[in-house]
């Protein structure tokens, strides 16, 4: 990406591609597509070189995680669903995170293992 604003973009459609929403995920991959074409970039390839290093091509950066309030719904259900996408995350940790979003509201315990994985997830994006 050339430019710092298409990364920030890119970021933002990518994390959308996984929203619950067929529409939404739709429109956030085409925009994604057309950000990665506008700047000479093959999807696929930007995504195989992704896997193959191990590592997101395009990570946001994040110093430390963010708070985040469990009285805001769709914050957390937000930043649950951009987790799924973490290379960093065991099969368990994405099975919970799939799961919880389901829930419109969640224990203590479930607050608190949320969190603990959203901190890991966001650790493997720095």
């Amino acid at each position: 990406m050339d430019r710092p604003g298409n990364a920030r973009r890119a970021i933002s459609c990518a994390a959308l591609m996984t929203s619950e929403s067929d529409g939404e995920a739709l429109s956030a991959t085409r925009g994604l597509c057309r950000l990665l074409k506008r700047d000479g970039l093959d999807p696929a390839a930007v995504v195989a070189a992704g896997l193959l290093r191990n590592a997101a091509p395009l990570s946001a950066p994040a110093a430390h995680p963010r708070p985040f309030s469990f009285n805001v719904e769709g914050e957390w259900k937000r930043r649950a669903r951009m987790a799924r996408g973490c290379p960093h995350l065991n099969e368990w940790e994405l099975g919970f995170l799939r799961d919880v979003t389901e829930h419109r509201t969640l224990t203590q315990r479930q607050k608190d293992t949320l969190k603990a994985i959203l901190a890991k997830a966001e650790r493997g994006r720095s």
